[in-house]
């Protein structure tokens, strides 16, 4: 299972430069794994967190009295991780709601995390250690993301095509004026032409 995380978040990382980089292709590899994560976290956080192999997982001995007491934290947990990354997604892709999911997964975060560190402070697993790790990765990134300016991501992005960031400020300045947004679409198209 941590194979798979690792290989899904080796993707993530390289379809967000990709994406960011407007390489041909890095938009679709960043929305396919951020999706693929959050559905890994969201369906199999119980069994990734108690460090259960994949071929265990359907096993009806498995679930021991211990497991079920941690699993509704490890399946919370798991839901606040698919959110940060819906958030992180959106954001970069300069989606509606990215702030939303932000700030959901980052408080649910802080929440879990403080929850964690005070239960690992107490009696030190290996279990409490995943939750602060993944934690700790998910929530920089979060913090990261809530605090760049959908202007900075694509003043960054199209540094390269100064024709479409002055159609895009002028649109920004008058939202209203639907030519004005026309002409941006008209220049994105353009730079994904000559792409």
């Amino acid at each position: 299972m941590k194979k798979v995380e690792i290989i899904a978040g080796i993707l993530f990382a390289i379809g967000l430069c990709m994406s960011m980089l407007l390489v041909s292709g890095g938009n679709f590899l960043f929305i396919i794994s951020s999706g693929f994560l959050c559905v890994f976290y969201f369906g199999f956080s119980t069994f990734l967190i108690h460090d259960i192999p994949f071929k265990n997982i359907f096993k009806k001995d498995l679930v021991n009295t211990s497991i079920k007491i941690r699993s509704i934290n490890s399946r919370m947990l798991g839901w606040v991780f698919a959110v940060t990354i819906l958030g992180i997604l959106f954001k970069t892709m300069i989606w509606m709601g990215a702030t939303l999911y932000l700030a959901v997964g980052l408080i649910g975060l802080g929440t879990l995390g403080l929850i964690s560190s005070y239960n690992n402070a107490k009696n030190p697993t290996s279990y409490y250690k995943a939750i602060i790790q993944r934690v700790g990765i998910w929530g920089i990134l979060g913090l990261i993301s809530l605090s760049i300016s959908n202007s900075a991501i694509i003043i960054f992005r199209y540094r390269n095509y100064p024709e479409y960031l002055q159609a895009w400020e002028k649109a920004k300045a008058d939202p209203q004026n639907k030519d004005l947004w026309k002409k941006v679409y008209e220049e994105r198209a353009k730079v994904w032409k000559n792409k």
